[in-house]
């Protein structure tokens, strides 16, 4: 590759997913927006992922390699400190993008009211392994700490078009093991709605897939600990902020609850709703996670599922 200006780094952190990987880097090939270098970042996979990138003709791609498997955020600060365009977008290897992706972001950047936008994010298609499909689209711009403390707003890895400047100003992907259950680029948009602003195009323009191998499925079912453990790690890496937003802390603890009863917890279960009434005494739903919890496990679950959650 030249060393002329390239607009758009784009990053794909890949570990043993060789036979994934030719549907993720296709998608970025086939892309309107043709201004942008691909990284494939390899974090020490055992397959075949190097001969798998190498088999692109195409000079605008390069293979990272980590001589040992280090995790995803490490594989994602890679991609950035190898970056060379203006903005970075990151891909999962097990994602793709629809065509006009990259174009749709980046010409927000050009045309959003906002003086300080740092993140172009947007709605996606989402598929299980059941077959169901379901379209989640973004209603939530400009300045959002108070939303991304209450719920995520950049839904998935493969979403977010983001200015290089914004990982220069906040840093980098927080590296601590905590965050392998599931929060890893949660926390970071928490740091970065502190300082930049938000857009969203009103439209899907990628699709994830949850499969059986899908990181945030396993961990879901095999390891619910992880899960608390990272939520907990959130909440009190930014606690000033949560204590600032009642709600927002609030429904951190029902969550940690919540996963508590998944994993058969329930004492804990009750200690953590308890937390969430005195976070925010006003919300009926802690008393309501509370009172079914009594119940015990299976009973909690049933009638969640029954009033899809609390």
């Amino acid at each position: 590759m030249s060393n002329r200006a390239i607009d758009i780094s784009v990053a794909i952190p890949s570990y043993n997913r060789a036979r994934l990987l030719p549907k993720a880097i296709e998608s970025v090939l086939r892309q309107t927006f043709q201004d942008f270098e691909l990284m494939v970042v390899d974090d020490g996979s055992a397959d075949n992922t190097q001969e798998v990138v190498e088999g692109y003709d195409d000079d605008r791609i390069r293979y990272i390699p980590h001589d040992k498997n280090r995790g995803l955020n490490p594989a994602r600060n890679t991609g950035i400190r190898n970056a060379r365009g203006a903005f970075v977008a990151f891909l999962d290897s097990d994602d793709e993008w629809m065509p006009d992706k990259l174009a749709e972001q980046r010409r927000l950047f050009d045309h959003s009211p906002f003086t300080r936008l740092g993140v172009v994010y947007a709605g996606l298609e989402l598929f299980f392994p059941s077959g169901e499909h379901r379209e989640i689209v973004p209603r939530k711009r400009g300045d959002v700490l108070n939303d991304q403390l209450t719920a995520n707003l950049v839904q998935g890895g493969s979403n977010a078009l983001v200015r290089k400047d914004v990982y220069e100003q906040v840093g980098l992907f927080d590296e601590a093991d905590a965050l392998w259950g599931g929060w890893d680029d949660i926390e970071m948009w928490i740091r970065v709605a502190h300082r930049w602003q938000f857009d969203f195009v009103p439209k899907p323009l990628f699709k994830m897939y949850k499969h059986e191998e899908s990181r945030s499925l396993v961990i879901s079912k095999e390891n619910p600990d992880r899960l608390i453990e990272a939520l907990h790690y959130v909440l009190e890496k930014h606690q000033a902020s949560f204590d600032r937003h009642p709600p927002a802390k609030a429904r951190m603890w029902r969550n940690m609850g919540t996963h508590h009863v998944a994993a058969d917890q329930m004492s804990a279960a009750r200690k953590c709703f308890i937390e969430a009434i005195r976070a925010n005494p006003g919300a009926p739903r802690s008393y309501m996670n509370l009172l079914v919890s009594l119940l015990g496990a299976k009973a909690y679950t049933t009638i969640s599922r029954r009033k899809r959650g609390f």
